[in-house]
């Protein structure tokens, strides 16, 4: 019986029916209604709090993620290089003149989690390269299987025309017939792997106890609480039928409502009023409704119930957000990236064997400094990011010498040439322990080169640096021995060096990370944070412009 009927509304070149899936559940006599009598439809289930919590996290966060095409060399995935003016990324970038990346990103990913199916058209230009996206109604579509080739059928009225999609003329609706290369499918849970299960028809009965629960709580709360009653009434009282209704209705009026509760009421003399027990089923919808977020979560696979706090085993919010996108993110990154690589590659690519999508996960970190700091920090320690690429994640411009600085334990040893220095109490250091760079300056400023310049620290920079030494004493955190000795120098308005106006720069550019961390600005808790004090004792933001300036100055003087 299936295959006849999924047959016979495949062969049909156009339709009648305003949804083919809506027929097609028809057909079959698959209802909407679940075992507890409630009729389960996309807008009753989107009503549920923790449905609408999880499916606009999860779709919102994956939207937020940017996918590009990257190359790779040989069979290693691990190491890519993004690819520049592929036309697939374009149009995820772009998707059309109606549509942004996140908007229909954003509406695919709802799609497959509530329908268990999401497509996306893509426009073709006559040679195959895609130049267009644009969302198909999930409850417009139905997904068919022909000579063993996947195809997709839409149901195009006059409101819902698409680029080449449109409603023929004289038509109320028009059938198209799309093979499955022009479509982006996103399909969730799947039997058979052609299409995805509908979760709203096989979870009807869950999705309804949690709407009956929300229907029983409403009931009782227009009701004020208030029992049924039964009124006995004298013979005679009422006259006629008619008097009788007006009287109930009056009667539950005037005592039925929120303003009524805690009120008294007022019977007929000789009338009788007996109190009947509560509906033990409303009651019991009602404590289940507490319950049901535990399936939300467990449904969605996310990985904290909400409303409390299981999420704080984990012993920080990096770790937290890694178990995220693995056991909830991971399967629909996967299947993006697995769907944009067979559908939108072009034909070179797809030979040449080595090109693929990538989503970016970093995304999830660039909206909490704290987390951001943490990713940025670990990356560091395994030096796997240079310094620039460290202030790109966090939104700051690159810094002179920081392009290759991937190894920070050549700072540390920087920093313990720098203390010897000051131990030795010599203004400029023995030649072993300075580079080429810094020799040349300094010889240069003995020659006098350099006169030009003023390397007295301004009143606002010796200001900071003994503020920083102070916050230090008070707290006992912040700086290393060179930073505080630094400070002790700039608040002494002792002359610097050009050699120590380029390390200046040099830690700020490195340092300018630390103002994303909790603490660094007032107000926030753990202020002033180690990373604030660290930055006051090198002269704060005055010595920060301070030592860019003079380092301008001192570029322009070896230019001349």
């Amino acid at each position: 019986m299936f295959r006849s009927l999924v047959g016979t509304l495949f062969n049909e070149q156009s339709s009648n029916a305003s949804s083919p899936a809506a027929w097609l559940l028809q057909a079959l006599g698959i209802s909407a209604k679940s075992s507890s009598g409630i009729n389960v439809s996309i807008n009753s289930v989107l009503g549920i709090p923790e449905v609408w919590m999880a499916v606009s996290k999860i779709s919102g966060h994956l939207a937020q993620m940017p996918i590009e095409c990257h190359h790779y060399e040989g069979d290693d995935r691990s190491y890519t290089e993004k690819v520049y003016n592929d036309a697939g990324a374009r149009i995820l970038a772009d998707p059309s003149e109606y549509f942004t990346h996140m908007s229909i990103m954003e509406k695919w990913v709802v799609d497959a989690l509530l329908y268990g199916n999401g497509r996306l058209y893509i426009e073709r230009a006559a040679n195959g390269q895609p130049i267009g996206l644009y969302p198909l109604q999930a409850e417009n579509c139905t997904t068919v299987v022909a000579d063993g080739e996947r195809w997709h059928t839409v149901s195009i009225d006059s409101a819902s025309s698409i680029a080449s999609l449109e409603a023929k003329q004289n038509q109320e609706s028009t059938l198209y017939k799309i093979p499955d290369r022009d479509i982006l499918y996103l399909i969730g849970l799947s039997r058979n792997g052609w299409w995805g299960e509908n979760p709203i028809e096989i979870l009807k009965d869950t999705f309804g106890l949690s709407i009956a629960g929300s229907e029983a709580s409403g009931a009782t709360f227009r009701n004020a609480g208030k029992p049924g009653l039964l009124l006995e009434a004298p013979r005679g009282a009422f006259r006629t039928a008619k008097e009788s209704a007006e009287f109930l209705e009056q009667f539950n009026s005037a005592h039925s409502g929120l303003d009524k509760s805690g009120k008294t009421g007022m019977i007929r003399e000789g009338m009788k009023a007996q109190v009947l027990p509560n509906d033990t089923n409303t009651s019991g919808y009602v404590q289940q409704r507490q319950f049901q977020r535990e399936s939300g979560a467990m449904i969605f696979l996310l990985e904290s119930v909400f409303g409390d706090n299981t999420g704080s085993t984990y012993k920080s919010v990096t770790e937290r957000n890694a178990a995220y996108v693995t056991n909830c993110l991971g399967r629909w990154i996967n299947k993006i990236q697995d769907e944009c690589g067979k559908k939108l590659l072009s034909g070179r690519q797809k030979a040449a064997g080595n090109f693929c999508y990538k989503m970016d996960t970093s995304i999830l970190y660039k909206h909490d400094r704290v987390s951001l700091a943490q990713y940025t920090s670990n990356l560091r320690q395994q030096m796997m990011i240079s310094g620039n690429e460290i202030r790109e994640l966090h939104g700051l411009r690159p810094a002179e010498g920081l392009e290759a600085d991937f190894n920070p334990f050549e700072q540390q040893q920087q920093d313990q040439v720098e203390t010897e220095e000051y131990e030795t109490e010599t203004v400029v250091p023995e030649q072993d322990d300075r580079t080429e760079i810094e020799a040349r300056l300094d010889q240069e400023f003995m020659n006098g080169k350099y006169d030009h310049i003023d390397f007295s620290p301004p009143k606002s920079v010796r200001d900071e640096a003994a503020r920083g030494l102070e916050l230090r004493e008070e707290h006992g955190r912040g700086g290393t021995e060179v930073g505080v000795a630094r400070a002790r120098d700039l608040k002494n308005g002792k002359n610097i060096s050009p050699s120590t106006a380029k390390r200046m720069k040099s830690y700020f550019a490195r340092h300018e990370v630390d103002k994303q961390g909790e603490g660094f600005s007032p107000g926030e808790d753990g202020y002033p944070s180690a990373g604030k004090i660290a930055w006051l004792l090198w002269g704060g933001d005055p010595g920060k412009s301070w030592a860019n300036k003079l380092v301008r100055q001192i570029d322009a003087a070896d230019e001349k």
